[in-house]
């Protein structure tokens, strides 16, 4: 989902009026890196493990107090949050990364 040009006109604004009042921030600013996130697919893993494992500690902890939801819950969470989870990741495959840096300089020529 991108910015409306009203929206980035204000952002760049913003960002001259910042390196006006304060070059040495804007800078530092500039050279900052985005969070570093698990790639993709060690991702879907991590999360897939996590979620497969949570819902497996469920179902045991209803078996052993005899709760018939909380079997249910845990069954529900073992079978269809993974395969929610693998859907996500299939469309975010599709799409362009939202941590993507776009390089704004001015090119010479």
């Amino acid at each position: 989902m991108g910015l409306r040009d009203r929206e980035k006109r204000a952002l760049d604004e913003i960002e001259r009026n910042l390196a006006a009042e304060d070059p040495r921030l804007a800078g530092r600013l500039a050279r900052m890196r985005p969070a570093r996130r698990l790639s993709g697919r060690l991702g879907v893993a991590v999360g897939l493990t996590v979620v497969y494992l949570v819902g497996l500690t469920v179902v045991v902890f209803g078996v052993t107090t005899g709760s018939t939801a909380l079997v249910v819950l845990g069954a529900a969470v073992t079978a269809v949050f993974p395969v929610l989870l693998l859907i996500d990741a299939v469309r975010a495959g599709r799409q362009p990364d939202p941590y993507t840096v776009v390089d704004r300089t001015p090119s010479a020529g």
